[in-house]
């Protein structure tokens, strides 16, 4: 479902009919944004690719302009010929950019003149010494060379060459060694920068001066929005899919805290186990406390027999109510009866216990757990 542009960019109407601008989440902004931007540098690619005829005056430019420098300004000052030496080779580098699309009958050839740039670099550290007064040759000589060969080219445009031929001629000039490198030396992202810069350069015909570093300012640019796309994108997906992902994880539910159970009014810790108990009772029964031996022997016994779900456990029942509670179990019902029975005898009424009552008790409350 599409979103009303007024929305998209920021706007709403008001309660009296007028508009108004509501804050803009990131979202917005790039689902605002990006489309233009793409647009503009799909536009402004597609309508700078020059004909074979003006890349032909763009290389006798070139020439031009190295060749005054060959010339040598004779006649005037050293700052004045070094100003003009300059002036030259930015005139050369604007005539062939690094990367330049020629058009010849509808096909289509990326022409890279990167050897160019490199060279002119390299001549501009010092353009008077005798090395780099060869390297300005050497230059030239391959300009006149692609010259003469890009004429071969349009000549063969206007006779009955075909179009493939055409494009496989010129593609063949630019591929040649001495005026471009080979492409396998690249990597996707340094052809990706290059198409960058290309486009910023059809966007701003007129070069601004070089920074000192010796990168175009253009370099520059390239690498900015390139890093700025990356980070709004990252942020986009970010944007998307962590609420999602936040969502599907949740809170952390905080485990309930166990409280200690009360069984027959004795207080029995969440860690304590039926087992701890029933050794609790054989150590009062071996200090002589048979009787507290036998009503924490009980009190194990409705512990194990809660935890093997048999019953539950509450604060207000009895011993009785936990007969109850077993009393259509034909197998448990007995040997809980009892041991109930010698409960409430030792503990509530007037019998002292002896050994062989704990030691029956003992018996019972095994077998009482087995019959569960």
């Amino acid at each position: 479902m599409h979103r009303p542009l007024e929305s998209l960019c920021g706007l709403r109407q008001g309660a009296a009919g007028g508009w108004r601008w509501r804050p803009i989440s990131p979202r917005s902004i790039f689902q605002c944004v990006l489309p233009a931007l793409l647009l503009v540098l799909t536009t402004a690619t597609s309508s700078r690719a020059v004909t074979l005829k003006e890349y032909q005056q763009r290389v006798q430019a070139a020439l031009g302009s190295l060749d005054l420098i060959r010339e040598g300004f004779e006649g005037v000052s050293q700052d004045q010929r070094m100003a003009l030496i300059a002036l030259n080779v930015e005139r050369a580098r604007e005539a062939l950019p690094q990367t330049i699309e020629v058009e010849t009958d509808g096909e289509i050839v990326v022409a890279d003149n990167a050897w160019l740039d490199e060279g002119l670099r390299e001549f501009s550290k010092a353009p008077r010494t005798e090395a780099n007064k060869a390297l300005l040759q050497s230059i030239l000589d391959r300009l006149s060379a692609l010259a003469e060969r890009i004429d071969e080219t349009e000549k063969l445009s206007a006779g009955n060459g075909t179009k493939s031929e055409l494009r496989q001629r010129l593609a063949t000039i630019l591929a040649r060694p001495e005026y471009a490198r080979a492409a396998q030396d690249k990597t996707a992202w340094e052809r990706f920068k290059e198409w960058l810069v290309r486009v910023l350069r059809n966007l701003f015909p007129r070069r601004s001066e070089r920074v000192p570093s010796g990168r175009s300012p253009f370099t520059i640019i390239a690498q900015v929005l390139v890093v700025a796309l990356a980070v709004g994108g990252c942020a986009y997906a970010l944007s998307i899919f962590l609420p999602q992902v936040l969502r599907r994880r949740g809170p952390k539910k905080k485990k309930p805290k166990i409280e200690p159970r009360i069984v027959l009014g004795e207080r029995v810790e969440p860690e304590q186990s039926a087992a701890d108990l029933l050794a609790a009772a054989e150590a009062l029964a071996r200090a002589g406390d048979l009787r507290g031996a036998i009503r924490k022997g009980y009190i194990a016994l409705l512990i194990e027999l809660a935890d093997r779900k048999v019953f539950s456990l509450e604060q207000h029942k009895t011993n009785r109510d936990y007969l109850r509670a077993v009393q259509y179990s034909e197998r448990l019902r007995p040997h809980m009866a009892t041991l109930t029975d010698s409960f409430e005898r030792h503990w509530y009424g007037l019998t002292n216990p002896d050994v062989n009552d704990w030691v029956a008790f003992r018996s019972g409350f095994n077998a009482a757990v087995g019959a569960t």
